[in-house]
């Protein structure tokens, strides 16, 4: 493969793996996904201020010496940590959300009043969809986009998954305490 203006980037990682380490040097790996950008390797070089000529020269020699069974071998994991995010805040959306906002409009319109709901379910309601679906999705999504405008990898990966169970816990804690909110204020502060 012959590297020209308009090599395709992620082909020539899925080709020659060892050119990933070039990338690596000028921290442009996160920006395409798991084997870099699908653009042509000139308008990547100058989107990112990187000398044209100095990086092929680096490919090449990278392509030449083959791969080094010494160097530390770079796992290539498609970043997924904002899927189960979003998978959550759409299920959070579509059943607590969805189902107590429809249970809310039916009563509502059983008693042709506004000022009948029951005001801890429409808490309920909202705050499903305002943590469960809104919150869940703006912290997927800040995990997914931030590392690749900023052209870093995400650090304390692990960090993620303890945010995700605390978003979770938290939300769901409120939403099943919510509806016996006056309950318990009654019996704590009588």
């Amino acid at each position: 493969m012959e590297i020209n203006r308009n090599t395709i980037i992620k082909n020539l990682v899925k080709k020659y793996p060892q050119t990933m380490a070039v990338f690596r040097e000028y921290n442009l790996v996160v920006a395409g996904g798991v084997r870099g950008p699908n653009e042509p390797l000139a308008f990547f070089a100058k989107a990112h201020d990187v000398d044209y000529d100095e990086i092929v020269e680096k490919l090449k020699v990278a392509i030449e010496k083959g791969i080094d069974e010494n160097a530390e071998e770079i796992e290539l994991v498609e970043d997924k940590v904002y899927s189960k995010f979003f998978k959550t805040a759409l299920l959070m959306a579509l059943t607590i959300g969805v189902a107590v906002g429809a249970i809310i409009l039916t009563y509502i319109g059983s008693k042709h009043s506004f000022h009948s709901a029951v005001h801890s379910l429409v808490q309920t309601h909202g705050h499903a969809q305002l943590f469960g679906w809104v919150g869940l999705c703006i912290i997927g999504f800040a995990y997914y986009i931030v590392p690749r405008v900023k052209n870093v990898e995400l650090k304390y990966r692990e960090l993620t998954t303890v945010c995700f169970y605390l978003m979770v816990t938290g939300t769901v804690l409120r939403i099943l305490v919510q509806p016996y909110a006056n309950k318990i204020t009654s019996v704590l502060l009588p």
